[in-house]
């Protein structure tokens, strides 16, 4: 069910993504929920599992899977206007969203026994996967296993 502008009446930031998602930014369907926050779920068929969002009011914080997360936050950009922090917040996870939805992000995390994952993270697919532990499993949205080149014996 769509959240309404009284729910996020307090939360500048997430009334903002909101608007932006609304209006088509990404290539998939989400859904939004409000309990006592913000929470904007898209859906994943890919063994890096749905994708979370939920406003901290000064913070937005990306789960992915649970594989890892990351947070975009307005103090990033404390020299600028709050209007402008917070668009920048806004573009810089839609950003992200997006180049993660294109393949253009690894996902990575390495399990415990049991399969929980205990470490993870995600970088660049066109930069060195210098942050893949030994041992981890890293995953494009596609759900193709990532290998480097390094991995492939490539250069």
């Amino acid at each position: 069910m769509p959240v309404t502008n009284a729910q996020l009446a307090n939360d500048p930031l997430g009334q903002r993504l909101v608007e932006v998602l609304r209006t088509g930014a990404l290539p998939v369907p989400f859904e939004e929920s409000f309990s006592d926050r913000l929470k904007v779920t898209i859906g994943g068929a890919s063994p890096v599992g749905d994708l979370t969002i939920l406003s901290d009011l000064e913070e937005l914080t990306l789960y992915v899977g649970e594989h890892t997360h990351c947070h975009f936050s307005l103090y990033m950009h404390q020299d600028r206007s709050p209007a402008e922090a917070i668009e920048a917040v806004v573009e810089e996870i839609v950003g992200f969203l997006d180049d993660l939805l294109a393949d253009r992000i690894v996902v990575w995390s390495r399990s415990v026994a049991g399969g929980v994952p205990s470490a993870g993270g995600t970088f660049r697919r066109d930069t060195a996967p210098e942050l893949l532990e030994h041992g981890a499993k890293a995953y494009l949205w596609s759900g193709t296993p990532f290998i480097s080149a390094g991995a492939r014996g490539g250069a």
